[in-house]
């Protein structure tokens, strides 16, 4: 009989895992052994898998749920006429067009605020990327998430990040990608998770209310999910 907590960790699958171990401990040979170990290995990536997914349409629909949407003529215009977005005071999300003209940014930003954008944390894989390298400090940092090696080498460098984003408490911040709506937000949902100590949820709501084009694939939210305790442990 699997204990409750067993009982909590498996709810999710279709069968008990402690039913599958207990078939390893009754085979009989060293074959049968090996075959059920790699069943139990597959069983248990495909649980986790589900329970990601399971997690990701939730935070979806929550997202959908808690959301204004705009009439599709002033969709259309955000899309025609991007522009990059304060999520908070030091943190902007903006896509490639904003990062390009950063000087007319920050000019703006300057006329409204008396400050500037200090530091472009650069996401994107735009060819012409060259164009506005001397214009304003830019810190490089690719986003791969396909594998789990690359998923945890990304992790690895966005927390790097993110603390030197937290030691500069005076620098403001333009987040960009390609559009301003994955791979940013991915990185702005870090920050606020362990900077201002949001739930994912929160910070994926908060990010949608001021960044209105975010539109987060599946692979980056089931990144964030998968991900989101070792997050939160870093807070301080």
């Amino acid at each position: 009989m699997a204990s409750s907590a067993q009982t909590a960790e498996t709810s999710h699958y279709m069968f008990s895992l402690e039913d599958i171990k207990q078939l390893i401990e009754q085979s009989t040979s060293e074959e049968d052994t090996i075959s059920y170990v790699k069943l139990l290995s597959k069983l248990e990536t495909f649980g986790k898998e589900t329970i990601i997914m399971r997690r990701v349409s939730e935070i979806k629909q929550t997202i959908e749920d808690t959301y204004v949407h705009f009439s599709p003529e002033e969709h259309l215009r955000l899309l025609t006429e991007p522009t990059y977005n304060e999520i908070i005071p030091k943190i902007f999300i903006g896509p490639f067009t904003q990062a390009i003209r950063v000087y007319d940014v920050n000019s703006e930003m300057i006329s409204t605020t008396g400050s500037m954008i200090d530091y472009i944390i650069d996401l994107s894989t735009h060819p012409n990327e060259n164009e506005y390298l001397t214009k304003v400090p830019k810190i490089k940092l690719t986003v791969d998430v396909d594998s789990d090696v690359e998923s945890e080498r990304t992790l690895s460098n966005i927390m790097d990040i993110v603390t030197f984003i937290r030691i500069y408490t005076e620098r403001k911040f333009l987040i960009q990608d390609i559009n301003g709506d994955n791979e940013a937000v991915v990185f702005t949902a870090i920050y606020l998770m362990i900077n201002n100590k949001m739930s994912l949820i929160e910070s994926l709501v908060f990010i949608k209310e001021a960044n209105t084009l975010t539109n987060l694939h599946d692979k980056y939210l089931a990144f964030l999910v998968k991900y989101e305790q070792q997050i939160i442990s870093h807070r301080s």
